[in-house]
């Protein structure tokens, strides 16, 4: 990650003697170039003067010594000034030496500054320390890159705790508020809701395909639907035809498979310039983002209505036990603690569980006496967590406990190896009368029995039968195809991970379906050899179920360019971005898409995410019938 400690420099092209775009214009060759540098100071590492003109220059040796040594300088009375207003001041200090990586922002009370060296920092603190501005003297102390982050960070949170109407601003207040805001909210008043995101993601199609293809030309069943519409705005590209409820209690409530808890400090008795205490830990949802100043924990409880109980259950569980090892959990201030996540996954139907922990091993400044008192304590903790499941459940769940290290500075990667202690190795679920082995970190959906009947929901709206191929697009794990294996000709599925395929594979050969193949590597390379396996007279239908963000253009364009294939059904977990894929498959024909395009048929809102904001989208395409004016 990139520092705003390593800036251009201060002084411009004007300074070195040379004007812009001149030939003597230093090239920047290091990290940091210090103001004041000349062309051949930079190269020889030799003394240099300061580019001010007056009597009061000095020479110092700005050759870097190989640690960058970083200052921050507080003052109150430059909380308006900016970057420029800084440069302006300190090029009126005396005997002030070669200086760069400034960093200055409005509404900041400090700016940082790096020195090359360690004279050049020793005179730098000196000349600044008795500086003053508007009465008050620059206070100088040493900092670093995470430190300077920290105090940015800082500063947002105690802004937002003066701030006393954080409902009104957004701010979540409990765990419940991060994982189910709309728990509150009746449940039609949901469908309601969602039913105006999913007609808007609709209309963007109608919108943005309109805007795309007025120099490529017009299509027939477009222009229609514009003249058709007589309200203002752009019509929907097809109808919603209905929405998939969450009608049991097992789908509404408590149904999330997968969750996963931060480690962190309560808010309560938390406050800024107190010390945290490991009484304060917490196992629970962040309320928010460590950039927006939310650096808290709050516990998970009943009020969460999306997670699942034998979740909270570990969750509860465990909290005790971590206080009383006397671990800190991890600061995404400081990068240091211990403590990091819970991930608790769950066979809903199998009744199987598996708790994964991950810690942060050591920190990368610790000594080695520090390092192996870690790797102590790490041992203690492992059976310390292990000891307190296993009395916890007892006999009545199947329970695994897997332990992972991760010492990234961002969030925890989903691929970090993972080192069974305890109980089952793998997950099992049920879904659509088969049986599928979960690994620890692979995808599957987290509502177990509403993604049952989505899967059929897209059989039905595919029109699959007993002459159907299906192609399973981006298939993951193989969930969807097959869940329809039993219903079609047979099933093919490209995906590029190779663990996913593998645990593909594996499910179908633990199922028994021998009509299912599933292929490894990209799409777009891979397709087109797929199809020409297919007989003839089959009908072939292509499911699609994209990340968040869709596809890339080229699997679109290879997915359309498959002549065989009639009907497309796209699962849109974003439905406002399904409008970017959509242009894809409905734009007229170019050289980049030269068969045939699609035709939006009709529409299925699907509540998966029931008390959240977040719905899935299935939309039917049909090639058939088309018409290019």
């Amino acid at each position: 990650m990139g520092s705003f400690f390593s800036k251009e420099p201060v002084n411009r092209p004007t300074q070195y003697g040379a004007s812009y775009g001149s030939p003597e214009k230093p090239t920047r060759k290091r990290k940091f170039e210090f103001q004041g540098a000349t062309p051949s100071t930079i190269e020889s590492k030799t003394a240099f003067s300061h580019p001010r003109t007056d009597e009061k220059t000095t020479e110092v040796d700005a050759a870097p010594d190989g640690n960058v040594h970083r200052y921050i300088v507080t003052c109150s009375t430059i909380f308006w000034c900016t970057r420029k207003d800084i440069v302006k001041l300190l090029s009126k200090v005396d005997d002030m030496p070669p200086y760069g990586g400034l960093h200055k922002i409005t509404k900041w009370d400090h700016f940082f500054i790096a020195f090359p060296n360690e004279k050049c920092a020793k005179l730098g603190v000196d000349c600044l320390s008795k500086n003053e501005y508007r009465g008050e003297l620059w206070k100088v102390r040493e900092t670093t890159e995470h430190s300077a982050k920290r105090m940015r960070i800082d500063d947002t949170v105690a802004r937002s705790r003066e701030n006393t109407d954080t409902m009104a601003k957004g701010v979540c207040l409990s765990a419940a508020d991060v994982t189910a805001k709309w728990r509150n909210v009746g449940y039609e008043e949901q469908i309601t809701r969602k039913k105006r995101k999913w007609a808007n993601a609709l209309q963007l199609v109608t919108k943005n395909l309109h805007r795309e293809i007025r120099k490529e030309g017009r299509i027939q069943w477009l222009d229609d639907l514009r003249r058709s519409c007589d309200k203002k705005g752009s019509p929907e590209c097809c109808p919603l035809v209905d929405v998939l409820r969450a009608e049991k209690q097992g789908e509404r409530n408590f149904y999330r498979n997968k969750n996963e808890f931060t480690i962190g400090f309560s808010p309560d008795g938390c406050g800024m310039g107190h010390k945290y205490h490991v009484s304060e830990l917490t196992i629970g949802y962040a309320l928010g983002l460590v950039r927006n100043g939310q650096v808290f924990v709050s516990p998970v409880d009943e009020n969460c209505s999306t997670t699942s109980k034998a979740s909270i259950e570990v969750a509860k569980c465990l909290t005790p036990v971590l206080r009383s090892l006397n671990m800190p959990p991890y600061d995404k201030r400081t990068h240091k603690g211990y403590w990091r996540q819970i991930t608790c996954r769950e066979g809903v139907r199998t009744g199987e569980l598996i708790v994964s922990v991950v810690v942060n091993p050591f920190d990368k400044d610790d000594t080695e006496i520090e390092k192996r008192t870690t790797r102590e304590a790490d041992g203690e903790c492992r059976t310390a967590v292990v000891e307190a499941l296993k009395t916890y459940f007892g006999t009545n769940k199947k329970l695994g406990v897997f332990w992972q290290t991760s010492n990234h500075i961002s969030a925890v990667s989903s691929d970090i190896p993972a080192l069974h202690l305890y109980g089952i190795e793998g997950l099992h679920e049920e879904i659509c009368g088969l049986r599928y082995r979960i690994q620890p970190t692979a995808f599957f959906q987290v509502n177990t029995l509403m993604a049952e009947r989505m899967y059929g929901l897209l059989g039905d709206l595919a029109g699959v039968n007993k002459n159907t191929v299906v192609f399973d697009v981006c298939c993951g794990t193989g969930t969807i195809g097959l869940s329809l294996a039993g219903r079609a000709h047979s099933v093919v599925g490209i995906e590029m991970n190779e663990s996913a395929v593998e645990d593909a594979v594996n499910n179908a050969r633990l199922n028994g379906i021998q009509n299912a193949t599933f292929i490894r590597g990209k799409v777009e390379h891979r397709i087109h050899d797929a199809i020409k396996e297919v007989p003839g007279d089959k009908d072939c239908v292509a499911i699609l179920d994209p990340p968040r963000a869709g596809l890339p253009m080229n699997v679109v364009a290879a997915v359309r360019g498959m002549r065989s294939v009639k009907r497309i059904v796209y699962v849109a977990c974003e439905p406002n971005n399904f409008w970017k894929n959509a242009l894809g498959f409905l734009r007229p024909r170019s050289k980049a898409f030269r068969l045939e395009p699609f035709r939006p048929v009709k529409a299925y809102g699907i509540d998966l995410f029931p008390h959240t904001d977040h719905g899935e989208l299935a939309v039917l395409l049909e090639r058939n019938g088309v018409q290019i004016a």
